[in-house]
């Protein structure tokens, strides 16, 4: 704690050493050695050729829980607001990218919201 507080204290002018601390946001990169690494097709392979309208959704194989699944690549862009699509689910967009675990359901809302569904 003494660390954040030096650093704090650095980078803001002040710190509260009485106060608690609150994690407001929090990323999080990790990578994984694989024996056999398999990139996906669509999305990943060759950018901007998953556009709305396309006659499928690109998708890739996606380790959950140790297995394999046959997951599905969405565009932020592409989702329909009031679909509700069902996990496993990548969902990518400029600033994020987004998991969604199998069994569990999402949708976009009428204001553009991403609306996830844990069971």
């Amino acid at each position: 704690m003494k660390e954040f507080e030096r650093e704090h204290q650095r980078r803001y002018g002040y710190v509260h050493p009485n106060r608690e601390v609150e994690l407001v946001t929090l990323r999080f990169r990790a990578s994984v050695k694989s024996a056999t690494a398999q990139l996906g097709t669509g999305a990943f392979a060759r950018p901007g050729r998953a556009k709305l309208g396309s006659p499928s959704t690109p998708k890739a194989t996606v380790v959950f829980d140790g297995k394999n699944f046959t997951t599905a690549i969405y565009s932020r862009d592409a989702l329909k607001p009031g679909k509700t699509y069902s996990g496993p689910a990548i969902i990518t967009e400029y600033s994020a990218t987004t998991v969604i675990p199998r069994n569990q359901r999402f949708h976009l809302d009428h204001a553009g919201n991403l609306i996830v569904t844990i069971r």
